[in-house]
């Protein structure tokens, strides 16, 4: 497996402008797309996206706004559909977006039915 293989677009054209001799920032960069793509689990993972959102605060954006926006989600059910076709692409990122919003309307109302405010 390559290690320097980004997940996103972003990074991926950041890559074909990179040289090697801006290795240790291409690095960082894929440490920062990691953060971002899963859920900080600790204290260190979370001091890490810290230094290195300061450090590289404009690619912190752009890969938010990707991830966000641009629906790039990291599992093999989405990369399996890319392969396929287009089409079910889309159809899995609506049903992916339907789901997060009936998980959150039931979270919703589990929180106000144990009496949390608004």
């Amino acid at each position: 497996m390559n290690r320097f293989v980004p997940v996103t677009g972003y990074l991926r054209s950041r890559l074909g402008r990179t040289s090697y001799e801006d290795v240790d920032e291409l690095k960082a960069l894929l440490i920062l797309e990691r953060l971002v793509l899963q859920p900080l689990r600790g204290w260190f993972e979370e001091a890490l996206f810290v230094g290195l959102r300061d450090q590289f605060s404009q690619e912190t954006e752009a890969l938010i706004y990707e991830v966000k926006y641009g629906c790039t989600y990291l599992n093999h059910q989405t990369a399996a559909a890319f392969r396929r076709s287009r089409s079910e692409l889309l159809r899995l990122r609506e049903s992916q977006r339907i789901e997060r919003r009936d998980h959150y309307c039931r979270e919703r109302a589990e929180w106000f039915a144990a009496g949390g405010l608004p």
